[in-house]
Parts: structure tokens; C-alpha cells; sequence
């Protein structure tokens, strides 16, 4: 099946279910920033629509759902063909993370003679914890695939020494770097800080450290509040919020109460107003473990905040030591309570490095900036 010319690009979206997660939501406003005369954009569901599908809808695209999905369920599989021989798509796209999507998307694009498709990576630093990114029968028949679409340019590396993509010639595609975007927003405001502050009950001249992240251990927030708590005598001013749902809460919450810092920490669950909440912070924070390309460090940045954030994953591509904010090592508390300190200590200083990270949000990571590389990627594949 040849690209057709003088026509839009029909792209297909392949998913299990439109869940809201980062990488379905960047996706989603990805589609709603290409250019409508050069793309025609449409969302295929394997088991289920998911919550994010009428918002797929909403925005003018197609959706299908097959509503049933198994590795036994060859009508599925046939479906999944039909499709792709009846809508005649000229790009497939897929998501590593889901595993029906990777695996049989490429394989049947290729067989229906769709021009190209395109597997999407989100993540890396896997190998840290025991797992992967792509699974070694991906990696061994990467040559049904079109391309890879990387966040940052670290990925490719990564890729070639933890996963052995590269290594040998059917292990080798073109890559290309479509980097995480949001709509940036408007600075705050002072009254949107105040207005934040007033609900959190923190007081003006606090100096407010937000993390925003899924309660895990992975995600270290035991960490800062291990560092507010060495910071205390020091800097009784500084404030940790924590934003995010998950299974650490309850410890957590212990953990606040056996350090003492209740009174320094407030845990806001789970919010659907996370940019509005980051106008009433001074700086970011991101302890994690293990990363890919976090879209809570790129808010925060946006936001205009300086940010302490892991030397892991992606982010030493998105944030620049002593620039923007500061890196330090997942492991070493110490770096992090220095960096944090310093911060707490210097409002010029956050000042400066808010403003520059602002400025490196507008410029890298804007979704028309993600969707003039996606744009980019899809005109190199497929050449009019």
C-alpha cells in the first residue's frame, strides 16, 4: 500500500484502552496540534475506549473499538487486519508500554501494507529495576518496524546498551527524538499564589517544595521528607507538598509523623489541577529512582520554577545542572539536602533559575514543539 499523494496523512493510534496517563494525553494533544490539512489523525482500541476516548472524539478524531482482546482471540487479530486494509492508514503508531499494541501493531501494519509504522518509546533506566523497555522478541524483529520515536536523545543510547537495539542489522531502524510537550501555560499570578497557599494554609513567606508523582518508593518521596526534616533547624520555613495517589500513602504519613515534619508537609492526594497547584510553589522536586522523561519535571519548569530533580532516565536531556535547577544522585541525601538548602537559602537564586527554566519549557518543550517533530518523523517515512 503506497502513501497516497495530495492527500492528508492518515495516522492510526494504536491502544489497548485510552487510559489518562502522560504519554496518552501528550499523544491526544499532540493530534489536536497537527496541522488538520496534512494529518487526519484516528484512535483504534483493542479491549476497551477508556476514559480518554471521548476526548478523542470531542476533538474530531475517529474512534474504534473492538472490545475484546486476548492472544487466543483470533477474531481480534483479524479485525485488527480488516481494519487496516479497509481505512488504509498511512502511519501506525504504537506505545512500547502496552504489550498487544507493540507486539502485533508493526506485524500487521506490514502485512496490510501500510507505508510505515512507528513504535513510540516512553521510558528507559529499566535496567535498573529488572525490566525493559522493548522485549527481546521486539528488539529481534525491529525490522518490521519503520522507526523508533524516541523523547530525548539519550534513549538511543540507552537503548543500544542495555537493550541491544543496533547491534545487529535487523535490530537496526532510523530514530527520530519527538520530545514531551505541553501547552504552556500562562505564568501565575501573585493572587493565584496566594490563592493557593490560602487552601494549603501555608504561609506567605514559606518556601514550598512540590513533588508531583505516583506514592511509590520508586518515586523517593520518603527522601524529601528525610531532607526536610535535616533542613529544619535551619530552614524552618521550608515546605514540602507532595501531590499523588498510590500505595505509599500510608506510609508515608507515618514517616512524616516519626520525623516530625506533620506540620511541614502536606499531602494533597490525587489532582486534576496540578499546573494551578505549582502557583503556589518556589521550587520542583522529583527524588525518583528510576525515570523516563517525566511530564511533572517539564509542568513545573514551565512554571516557572527551579528544580531538584534525580541525575536518572531522561532528565539530565531536559534539565541542565545549575541552570534550570539542580541534579543530584537518587542515593546520596546529602546532594540532596545541599541543593535544597541552597535554594531555600536564595530567593534571587530561585528566581533566576525559575526563569531560565521557564524559557527552556518554551523553547524545547511546547507541544507544537512535539508536533513539528512528529511532523518532521512522518515527512522523512513518508516522502510525498
Amino acid at each position: 500500500m503506497r502513501r497516497r499523494p495530495h492527500q492528508p496523512i492518515r495516522v492510526c493510534l494504536v491502544l489497548n484502552a485510552a487510559l489518562v496517563g502522560g504519554a496518552e494525553v501528550v499523544l491526544l494533544e499532540m493530534f489536536r496540534h497537527l496541522d488538520p490539512e496534512r494529518f487526519r489523525p484516528e484512535l483504534v482500541c483493542l479491549r476497551e475506549e477508556g476514559t480518554l476516548a471521548d476526548d478523542f472524539r470531542r476533538s474530531g478524531f475517529e474512534v474504534t473499538v473492538f472490545g475484546r482482546w486476548s492472544w487466543r482471540d483470533l477474531r481480534a487479530t483479524v479485525a485488527l487486519f480488516r481494519h487496516f486494509r479497509r481505512t488504509r492508514p498511512d502511519l501506525v503508531l504504537v506505545p512500547h508500554f502496552q504489550r498487544a499494541p507493540l507486539v502485533l501493531g508493526p506485524w500487521f501494519a506490514r502485512l496490510a501494507g501500510v507505508p510505515a509504522n512507528v513504535i513510540a518509546a516512553h521510558n528507559m533506566d529499566l535496567h535498573e529495576v529488572g525490566g525493559r523497555v522493548l522485549p527481546p522478541y521486539v528488539v529481534e524483529t525491529l525490522r518490521v518496524t519503520s522507526a523508533l520515536a524516541l523523547l530525548v536523545p539519550s534513549q538511543s543510547r540507552y537503548l543500544a546498551e542495555h537493550e541491544g537495539v543496533g547491534r545487529y542489522p535487523w535490530r537496526r531502524v532510523p530514530e527520530f527524538v519527538v520530545p514531551n510537550g505541553i501547552r504552556i501555560p500562562d505564568l501565575p499570578s501573585v493572587a493565584e499564589r496566594l490563592s493557593v497557599r490560602r487552601e494549603l494554609d501555608l504561609d506567605d513567606h514559606d518556601v514550598v517544595a512540590v513533588q508531583v508523582a505516583r506514592l511509590t518508593t520508586i518515586k523517593g518521596q520518603d527522601r524529601l521528607l528525610r531532607a526536610v526534616d535535616r533542613l529544619g533547624p535551619e530552614h524552618p520555613g521550608l515546605k514540602a507538598v507532595i501531590v499523588g495517589e498510590g500505595p505509599q500513602h500510608d506510609d508515608l504519613v507515618a514517616l512524616a509523623d516519626e520525623l516530625g515534619v506533620t506540620d511541614r508537609v502536606v499531602f494533597t492526594g490525587l489532582r486534576r489541577d496540578v499546573p494551578r497547584l505549582l502557583a503556589g510553589a518556589d521550587l520542583g522536586v522529583l527524588c525518583s529512582a528510576h525515570e523516563g522523561v517525566p511530564m511533572s519535571v517539564i509542568e513545573q519548569m514551565a512554571a516557572g520554577l527551579p528544580v531538584v530533580v534525580s541525575a536518572v532516565g531522561g532528565l539530565p536531556d531536559i534539565v541542565t545542572d545549575g541552570e534550570e535547577g539542580f541534579l543530584v544522585d537518587p542515593r546520596d541525601l546529602d546532594a540532596l539536602c545541599a541543593r535544597l538548602g541552597e535554594l531555600a537559602a536564595d530567593e534571587e537564586l530561585r528566581r533566576a533559575m525559575g526563569k531560565r527554566a521557564r524559557s527552556r519549557a518554551e523553547r524545547d518543550f511546547s507541544i507544537e514543539t512535539t508536533a513539528r517533530a512528529f511532523t518532521a518523523m512522518a515527512n522523512a517515512l513518508l516522502p510525498r
